[in-house]
């Protein structure tokens, strides 16, 4: 028995090809790690987000990409192609693609529905409040920050930086804790949706809609929106 056991884990792990919601062609390029179950995250994705708001994506692509690892990413959403690239060697476990895949799904929707997120403008004043919070309080630690634009929405790889590497998000946590979902919310108005996305989907769904009520109600009315479409 445990040797066929081992034998269809064997066979599950060295699969290529499968499809998301019988549709949407998921391909592995690169062997990924043995302890790496993709039929479980799909299910699981299958399970959590309604199809008809990733509709847009065509593909899922998993491998060896240069492209990702000059850029020091682990996975990103190209909009042109429609196509979800994932970085196959910096998956450790099942939670590492899941959550590369969750996250990278949240910046197709964006691309999707980024009127409905966007225009009314109620996402953008809830992240930059919480932007000047975050930067008051790093002022009154003292933190090096002059040179950085807390009001710029878009992403910059200086501000980036800042809080990745200078500060850390270890220790920019207490200063985040309240405010976003994780201290990656902070990097940018598009990291903030697609941060509480993969919250909402693979976290804490109240933690959302305590911290970030204007995000949760987009998100939530988009997921409802998706159900009812598939019904």
């Amino acid at each position: 028995m445990n040797k066929l056991f081992h034998r269809i884990v064997e066979d599950q792990n060295h699969q290529k090809n499968f499809l998301l919601f019988n549709k949407i062609p998921v391909d592995i390029h690169h062997d990924l790690e043995p302890v790496v179950d993709v039929k479980s995250i799909l299910n699981k994705i299958e399970n959590l987000i309604p199809r008809a708001i990733i509709s847009d994506i065509d593909s899922i692509q998993v491998g060896d990409f240069s492209f990702l690892s000059t850029r020091n990413i682990s996975a990103l959403y190209d909009d042109e192609k429609n196509t979800l690239y994932v970085s196959s060697i910096e998956q450790d476990d099942t939670v590492d693609l899941l959550d590369d895949l969750v996250h990278e799904m949240a910046h197709a929707v964006e691309n999707s529905f980024g009127d409905f997120i966007y225009k009314d403008g109620k996402v953008e004043r809830e992240f930059l409040v919480k932007r000047l919070a975050m930067e008051k309080s790093l002022r009154a630690y003292d933190y090096n920050i002059e040179d950085y634009d807390f009001m710029n929405t878009n992403y910059d790889s200086n501000f980036d930086s800042l809080l990745y590497k200078e500060i850390t998000y270890d220790a920019l946590r207490p200063h985040t804790e309240g405010l976003f979902c994780s201290p990656y919310g902070a990097t940018s108005l598009r990291e903030y949706f697609a941060n509480s996305f993969e919250e909402y989907y693979l976290g804490d769904y109240n933690y959302v809609a305590k911290v970030c009520p204007k995000i949760f109600d987009k998100i939530n009315k988009l997921h409802f929106a998706g159900e009812e479409h598939e019904n």
